[in-house]
């Protein structure tokens, strides 16, 4: 498991560096933007930065992005094993 989840961890480190490459290299903000790129809008100090607006004076830290990275990657895969065990328990009970 611990192999399991430092590989996991390379990999989103990867995605979240490539993305905070990608958003230094191009400053053009009508390029396409997705989930990762709008959370490290938030990233550090960059929150402050980019809006006046009070609601979204809140910084996300790595671990922050990572973890929400994470709960979208399993999120929908659990759900979907969960209903289907739900579904064929509930066709052994009732066939």
């Amino acid at each position: 498991m611990a192999k399991a989840r430092k590989s996991l961890d390379v990999f989103i480190d990867k995605i979240i560096d490539d993305h905070m490459a990608k958003k230094n290299i191009k400053k053009d903000d009508s390029d396409q933007t997705d989930m990762v790129d709008e959370l490290i809008a938030f990233f550090g100090n960059d929150a402050h930065k980019e809006s006046d607006d009070s609601n979204s004076s809140f910084a996300l830290t790595r671990d922050n992005i990572k973890a929400l990275i994470m709960d979208v990657m399993f999120g929908g895969t659990e759900t979907v094993a969960s209903v289907i065990e739900w579904t064929l328990a509930e066709l052994m009970k009732s066939p």
